[in-house]
Parts: C-alpha cells; sequence; structure tokens
C-alpha cells in the first residue's frame, strides 16, 4: 500500500498538469466537452492524493522505517491513533495534506458546480489546479531539482530498527484535531479565492454566484480555522506548562492574521452582494487571506522564524515565496485588465451600515498588518543587518493591538442599529439600552474591585465595550421575541441575521475571559516537603505524596496534591486530589531522552487553579511547584463553542431563495402582501401607486417585512426579525 501511495503521488503530478491544460482550452475556447474530460481528471486526481496519503498511513501503521518521514516522527511503542496522527506532524506530510485537501476541495467544487456556477468552473478549476501543482510538484520534483528532503515517501539506504518517535508535546488529544482543523481552514481559504478570480477573468464579478459560493466556502474555511486555533491555545495551555494560552508566537500569529482578514472579507463581501460597492476591496481581502494562509504555512515549515511550533530551517520557505509572489503578481495583471468590471458605486455616508463595515475592514486588515509587522520585524531587522534586534515581547503585542481591538467590538455594537445609506434619529435611540448596560457595567465594576479596575483602564474599557456589544445582541433579539414568542423558530427562520448575533455573543463571552485571565492572573512558586501546605488567594494546596513509575520507554514522576477552598467560617472545603507530573520518553534508538510536564487544574465559572511539577528530589522528600489561579478561562472555551454554534446556523441553507427588498435573500414561502419601490427600495403604505422619493412605480412584496424582508404572521404589529413596526394591517 505505500509503494502504492508513492506511486500515486507521481502520477498526480501528471494528472494535475492535464487539467490545467484541459481546464486552460476549455475557457478560451468555450468547449463544454474539454471541460468535462477535465473534471474527470480532477476526480481521478482526489483519489491519487487519497491513495498517497493513505499509503503513508499505512506505512506508519506498519512500522516502514525503509522511510525517512516514518523514521523520524514513529516508533513501534507509538499508539497506533498517533501513528496515525504522526502522518502530519512534519514538513513533508503537511504538505501532503495541503495537497490532498486542496484536491479533496476542488472535487467537490466541480461536482456541485454544474448546475450552479458552470460558467466559472474552468476559471475555478485552473487557479486551484496551479495551486496543488506547486505542492506536488515540491514533494514530487523538490528533493531532485534542489536537494529538499519533503517527500513524504523518501527512502533510506539503511533501515533502522527503530523509529526517532513522535515528539511527546504532540502525543496529545489535542494534537488529532488542532492541525487538521487548522489545515482545513488554511487549504479552504483557496476556494473563495479561485472564485473570485474566475469571476473577474468571466466578466461575472457582479452575479451572486460566485459571490454566494465564495460566501459559503468562507465561511466553512473560517470556523475551521476559528476551530484551529482555539484547540492551538487548548493545547498550549495544557501542555506547554506556562500557564497561559497565547503567547503571540510567530505560529500562533500566522493563524491568526488570516482569521482578521477573513473576517473582513465575509462582512464587507455582504455590502458588495447588497449594494455593489467594494469590489476591488474584496477582491484584495480574498487574495490577501489566501496569501496569509501560504504565510502562515511558510512560518511553520521554513524555520525562518524560532518558534515552539515550528520547524528548523529549511529552502523550502523559498519555494513559498515564489508563490506567493506569482500570486500578487497574477492578481495585480487581472485587476489592471478587467479593471472597469471592480468599479464601484461610492459609499455614501462613513456613518451609515456600509461606512461602519468599512470602518471595521480597515481596522481588520490594520490589526493584520501590525501583527504581521511585529511578527517578523527581528527578521527584518536582521536582513538590514542589526543581528541584534531579538523577536517582539508578548507585552507589547498586547499593548499595540488592544486599542484596535475595542475599536472593533465598539464597531460590532454599533453597526447593528446603523440604517444603510446614512444614519438616522431613531437609529441613534436604539443605542439607549446597550449603552446603559455598558454604563452599569462599568458601575458595578468600579464599585466592587475599585482597585485593581481602576489601576486597568483598558480592562474597565473592555468590560463596558463588551457589555455595550452584549447589550445590542439582547435588544436584538428583544424585538424579534416581539412577534415571535418561540426564540428557536426565531433563529431558524432568519439564520442569518440572529446566528451572527449568536457569533458576536461568543466573541463576547471568549473576550470577557481573556480580558480577565491577562489583567487578574495571580502567580506563585511553592516549594514543600511532604504535608506541608501553601496558601495561594482563596486556595490552599498541600503536598502529600509523590509516585515513581518507570517501563521500558517512560520514566513517570507523579506528585499528589490536595487542593482546597477557603471557607467563611474557617474551615477550608476539599476540591480535587491533583496529579501534575514529570515525563522522560526513554529513546530506543540511542539519541536523547524526551521530557514532558503534565499538568493538572481545577476549574469552574469564575478561575482556573493551574498546577505544574517544577523538579523533586531523588527521594520525593521535598518538590516545588509553579501555581497560578487564572481568572475566567473557561468562558474563552464556552464563548469558542458559542462562535462555531452560530457559524453553523448562518451556514445551514434555506429554502429556494428569491431576491426581494433590499437585497436580502428570502426563501419564496415567506413573502406576503406589502408594497415596495423597485427602484430605490422604500417601504411603501399599502394605497400609495408610485414612491415620493424618486417615483418608481410601487409592486408588492409576499409575506416580507419593508424594511428587512422577514416573514410575519397575521395580525402581526411588529417584525419579528428587526423589530420595525409595520406599515400594514393583515
Amino acid at each position: 500500500m505505500d509503494v502504492v501511495g508513492n506511486v500515486a503521488l507521481s502520477l498526480s503530478l501528471i494528472v494535475a498538469l492535464a487539467i490545467l491544460v484541459l481546464s486552460i482550452a476549455s475557457q478560451a475556447s468555450k468547449n463544454k466537452s474539454l471541460f468535462q474530460m477535465a473534471a474527470y481528471a480532477v476526480y481521478a486526481n482526489a483519489v491519487l492524493m487519497t491513495t498517497s496519503i493513505a499509503g503513508l498511513a499505512y506505512a506508519f501503521l506498519s512500522n516502514n522505517y525503509a522511510y525517512k518521514y516514518v523514521s523520524e516522527y514513529s516508533n513501534k511503542t507509538l499508539p497506533a491513533l498517533y501513528k496515525v496522527t504522526a502522518v502530519y506532524a512534519g514538513q513533508a506530510g503537511s504538505l501532503l495534506l495541503w495537497a490532498w485537501l486542496l484536491s479533496i476541495f476542488l472535487a467537490v467544487v466541480v461536482w456541485r458546480g454544474k448546475n450552479r456556477y458552470e460558467e466559472l468552473l474552468p476559471g475555478i478549476t485552473s487557479v486551484t489546479t496551479v495551486i496543488i501543482l506547486f505542492f506536488v510538484f515540491v514533494m514530487v520534483v523538490g528533493p531532485s531539482l534542489s536537494g529538499l528532503e519533503v517527500s513524504p515517501f523518501q527512502k533510506l539506504a539503511q533501515v533502522p530498527s527503530d523509529g526517532n518517535g513522535l515528539n511527546p508535546l504532540l502525543q496529545n488529544y489535542g494534537m488529532i484535531f488542532h492541525p487538521p482543523t487548522l489545515y482545513i481552514g488554511y487549504v479552504g481559504f483557496a476556494i473563495p479565492f479561485a472564485f473570485g478570480l474566475a469571476a473577474l477573468m468571466a466578466g461575472q464579478f457582479d452575479d451572486k454566484k460566485w459571490q454566494n459560493s465564495a460566501r459559503y466556502w468562507s465561511l466553512f474555511s473560517w470556523v475551521f480555522l476559528s476551530i484551529g486555533i482555539i484547540l492551538g491555545a487548548q493545547w498550549a495551555y495544557m501542555e506547554l506548562g506556562w500557564g497561559g494560552y497565547w503567547a503571540w508566537d510567530p505560529v500562533e500569529n500566522a493563524s491568526l492574521i488570516p482569521w482578521f482578514t477573513a473576517t473582513a472579507f465575509l462582512h464587507s463581501l455582504m455590502i458588495q452582494r447588497q449594494k455593489k460597492m467594494l469590489k476591488i476591496w474584496n477582491l484584495s481581502l480574498v487574495t490577501l487571506t489566501f496569501l496569509l494562509c501560504v504565510f502562515g504555512t511558510y512560518i511553520t515549515r521554513s524555520g525562518v522564524l524560532e518558534s515552539v511550533h515550528g520547524f528548523p530551517p529549511s529552502v523550502l520557505g523559498n519555494y513559498f515565496l515564489i508563490l506567493m509572489c506569482s500570486v500578487i503578481a497574477g492578481v495585480i495583471f487581472l485587476i489592471v485588465k478587467n479593471f472597469k468590471q471592480l468599479i464601484s458605486k461610492p459609499i455614501e455616508s462613513l456613518i451609515s451600515r456600509e461606512g461602519s463595515f468599512m470602518l471595521g475592514n480597515i481596522l481588520f486588515t490594520l490589526l493584520s498588518i501590525i501583527i504581521l509587522w511585529l511578527t517578523m520585524s527581528s527578521k527584518i531587522k536582521a536582513l538590514m543587518g542589526d543581528t541584534t534586534a531579538g523577536m517582539v515581547k508578548p507585552a507589547f503585542f498586547t499593548i499595540i493591538t488592544s486599542p484596535i481591538f475595542l475599536l472593533i467590538f465598539l464597531l460590532a455594537g454599533i453597526c447593528p442599529f446603523i440604517s444603510f445609506k446614512r444614519i438616522t434619529n431613531k437609529n441613534v435611540k436604539s443605542f439607549i439600552y446597550p449603552f446603559a448596560l455598558a454604563l452599569f457595567v462599568g458601575a458595578v465594576l468600579l464599585a466592587l474591585v475599585w482597585t485593581p479596575i481602576s489601576q486597568r483602564p483598558w480592562a474597565l474599557a473592555g468590560f463596558m465595550i463588551m457589555a455595550f456589544m452584549l447589550g445590542t445582541v439582547l435588544v436584538e433579539f428583544f424585538r424579534g421575541t416581539k412577534a415571535n414568542k418561540n426564540i428557536i423558530s426565531l433563529i431558524w427562520k432568519n439564520k442569518r441575521r440572529y446566528g451572527g448575533y449568536i457569533i458576536h455573543t461568543g466573541i463576547v463571552l471568549l473576550t470577557i475571559g481573556v480580558i480577565a485571565s491577562s489583567t487578574w492572573p495571580v502567580t506563585k512558586e511553592a516549594n514543600l516537603s511532604k504535608q506541608e501546605s501553601y496558601e495561594i488567594g482563596n486556595y490552599v494546596i498541600r503536598y502529600e505524596d509523590i509516585k515513581f513509575d518507570k517501563t521500558e520507554h517512560q520514566e513517570t514522576a507523579s506528585a499528589q496534591v490536595s487542593l482546597w477552598r477557603k471557607a467563611a467560617k474557617g474551615d477550608a472545603v476539599f476540591l480535587k486530589l491533583l496529579e501534575p507530573a514529570k515525563n522522560v520518553y526513554l529513546s530506543s534508538t540511542g539519541g536523547e531522552n524526551q521530557p514532558s510536564s503534565e499538568v493538572d487544574l481545577y476549574f469552574d465559572l469564575k478561575e482556573d487553579f493551574y498546577i505544574i511539577l517544577n523538579g523533586f528530589e531523588s527521594d520525593g522528600a521535598r518538590a516545588s511547584f509553579k501555581l497560578y489561579v487564572n481568572p475566567m478561562i473557561i468562558w474563552i472555551w464556552i464563548g469558542s463553542i458559542i462562535l462555531c454554534l452560530g457559524t453553523l446556523i448562518v451556514m445551514w441553507p434555506d429554502s429556494k431563495k428569491v431576491m426581494a427588498g433590499d437585497g436580502e435573500i428570502l426563501a419564496e414561502s415567506e413573502l406576503k402582501n406589502i408594497k415596495i419601490c423597485p427602484k430605490c427600495k422604500t417601504p411603501l403604505k399599502e394605497k400609495d401607486k408610485f414612491c415620493a422619493g424618486c417615483g418608481g412605480v410601487a409592486e408588492k412584496l409576499k409575506n416580507g417585512c419593508p424594511k428587512c424582508g422577514a416573514k410575519y404572521n397575521q395580525g402581526d404589529k411588529f417584525c419579528g426579525s428587526c423589530g420595525s413596526k409595520l406599515l400594514t394591517k393583515t
């Protein structure tokens, strides 16, 4: 099977070349039969890539150390589950994972596209195949061309009896899911990028077909990138043993930067779909997002920057730079060639929904640029001759980015209440309740924790803005439930609107956890004898004992520490027996032994108690511990789950769609008898025949709110979606 996988990888290079030639020829000649051949080749290539990655997995499971990659990342004692995850533990396997995922995604796009966006398929296939070719070329031709050791099927001259084994830090359940979800997010953004270029080449950049498909694939990739980032943070929290979850490490930043630009693209694409604005901006954003995903892979795989997540230095980074420069040159050429297509309607007022979306986009992009610059600054300075420049400290990242984050969150609270074109007095009145909630939260914090909160104005501002943002969501849900008492039905009938609010709620909870845990952590070190106690905050720990265990391949020292919480009457309440440990994985090949730490923690909704075993005497009489009390960490994970749930709701497909109102897409079954101007989309009264604003002839909408187009029931006085008062009696 492993031999078959190697052959399949080589064949995929030939098949991908055939796909590229056929799709370009089909686009140039408008010959559908040529593309049909290309489509069959796309499916064949997906099968070949699947065979290749399955062959590599088989080599790991069968302990075939004739392959260099297998011998580097596995050994006989490694559990079968981690042998499978070792497939993407190194450079070669990660490149194969990229190419495999993209070939599967392309096959799905081609299969779904026949009756949806058939005229765009040759362009989409051409762009995506070029990317696939890059990765396959590097793996197949790279080793012989430049000595790159990136082929997963490279053979060893002498077969070892056992392998080196997998890094202990990667032997964690979080690592089963973190890299694949992150890579699905990275790779997935190649698809909306391909849709954008294909629409531009086909002269259909205004067509909603590509916009709808790009939106879906962007949401799909965005939610997986989000999951990957969160799982990575949780892995760092549990495995790296430093008490934190985000260190502004280069590889961490490389996954966060495209998340910001992707978020900006998802918001600005809504404006293009509804108002035909921001065309060049959106093409630039989707290109930038894809490039940053490639850049993330470049940062990790090239070893250009030091990172706890990265790989040793490699000339592989030069190939990624060539790819990124080629993409930039190609996109600039297409923009210049098709510039007339990209001329957009101007934004009439910055104090409008589209204006606030644009400002949010600028802030997201600025945030990405700042983090990118700070991440790469040491490398840039080194290239300019300053070899003494070190990596930027994590605290500096936080100081620089915090004000921008707060402005973005403030805009997220403002946007739902602002109309398109310009703000109205009614919009201003909508801010009363969220603003009051923000003031109330600020007053409560100042009253309860005056000293710590007064010394941290950014934290106070953050909590107040989160309250304002949450207040916006609550007001919108309250308005909706005035007409539709069933909140589940309300959400399900307005998935995009209320799914978005659920996403915002998740971000609020996540951000509250980040602010609290980074502002008020408590850190102590304790060197204890057996049965000795130590107090930290409201907790008391007692070092009970230590257990030693040794197997053929591993030595473990596991401390037993009882955790108690102080009670009001002076007694302490027992909470948990904590067992932080130190492991040493013994090399079976004569190499270096690999140490690792296992943290333990107790958590509730208020805070985490987190303990690390620093060291111990040989007889276990004394041991030293690092102790952390991290406030509200669990809200980061709860907020992340809610964010992902909201994204799934937004992505869930509706029934058959038609366009109505101000460009909202509505289910055909959700239309009622209300008039609206077809030209300027102004809602009209039932007796009106012409629009008083522009003179357009009034036409009827069925079952739709004149403001947002959402369904309402007979007898309703208010719209269940936006809360607007209905203009007609039914």
